[in-house]
């Protein structure tokens, strides 16, 4: 009986340590993450942008923040380029 109260335990557990562990994600420290990450290999042509899931945007997705509900989209070269401000 002890064995599977321990077993029991262990089980609730990693059930109640799974949704902590995907706690909401801040998209800002997500994507200072992956500024540090690309900076430390040399990449500067480069631009982040924060959208919602269901948003079609160009570039590649690179991350996934507040519960998943938001992802970080990497665009690279002339994609990553932003107009002149006139």
């Amino acid at each position: 009986m002890k064995h599977i109260r321990i077993s029991l335990a262990a089980a609730l557990g990693i059930l109640f340590a799974l949704p902590a562990s995907a706690e909401l994600l801040k998209c800002e420290a997500l994507t200072e993450k992956i500024t540090q990450r690309l900076e430390s290999k040399q990449i500067k042509d480069y631009e982040l942008k924060v959208v919602a899931v269901g948003d079609k945007q160009a570039g590649k997705e690179v991350g996934r923040c507040q519960g998943g509900s938001m992802k970080v989209m990497l665009l690279r070269g002339k994609a990553a380029e932003k107009p002149a401000a006139q």
